[in-house]
Order: C-alpha cells, then structure tokens, then sequence
C-alpha cells in the first residue's frame, strides 16, 4: 500500500516538474501570443487599403532594434498644426494592420493626426525599410 501512495507521489511530481518547466520555457509565447491572429507575422495590412495616408516610418532605437510606425498627419499644414495627434500602441495579439480600423474613425470622424507604433517586441520579419530615424523624440521634431 505504502509503495502505490510512493509510487503517485513521485509520478505527479514528475508530471508538475514537466508541466512547471514547459510553461517557463513557453511563456513567452503564451503571453505575447504573435501567431494570433493567424498570419500577423507575415501579412500587414497597409492604410492606404483602409483610404489612409499611406506613411511609414521606421524607428531605429540606441540599441539597433527597429520598430514600425504608420504616420496619419491631416492633410493641409494649417489643418494638421491645429488638429490633436494620438500616439497608438498596439496591443500584443496581432498587428498595427489589425488596429487600422480604429486609427480610421480617429483620423476620418473625429480629425485627429494619427501615430501607430509596434512595440519592441512585435516587429515583422518583412518589413521594407522607406525612412529612418534614430529616434522617437528626432521624428516627432521634425
């Protein structure tokens, strides 16, 4: 009797050890799931598919990581001076392609100027380079 109750003792702390090192080893991918939805790392969706300005803008940090940007500035210089500027950090799931939607109702219906950025840890593998920047703080002074 005392050898069966050893015996589940040891297996289900096999089974936690294996089940603790897989989910440590995987957590990113479970956190920040880059697969989903399916195609996010491959196909983009641009704003000029959605009737926006289409402007790219790479961002270049200190440390030589590339991070994307869509610029959505009003058109007209007196029209784009006075209208507000929303920064948009996309969320983890997905693409800045999947967030275009919502960059529209800010640029189209409400009149603001539009900036969406990937975060450091979301930058597509097919990314062409158009411009670079050496930083945030250089492309929103020029």
């Amino acid at each position: 009797m005392m050898g069966y109750l050893l015996l589940i003792v040891f297996v289900a702390t096999i089974i936690t050890l294996a089940l603790s090192t897989l989910l440590y080893y995987y957590q990113c991918e479970l956190l920040y799931p880059a697969f989903f939805p399916p195609g996010s790392r491959s196909t983009v969706a641009r704003p000029a598919q959605y009737g926006l300005p289409d402007k790219e803008e790479i961002l270049v940090t200190r440390d030589g990581v590339r991070i994307r940007s869509y610029v959505l500035i009003q058109r007209g210089d007196d029209v784009a001076i006075q209208s507000p500027t929303l920064l948009c950090f996309h969320g983890h799931a997905g693409n800045m392609g999947h967030r275009l939607p919502i960059a529209q109702v800010f640029y189209r219906q409400l009149g603001y100027n539009v900036m969406m950025l990937s975060y450091r840890g979301f930058v597509c593998l097919c990314c062409t380079v158009r411009n670079q920047k050496t930083n945030a703080c250089q492309f929103l002074m020029c």
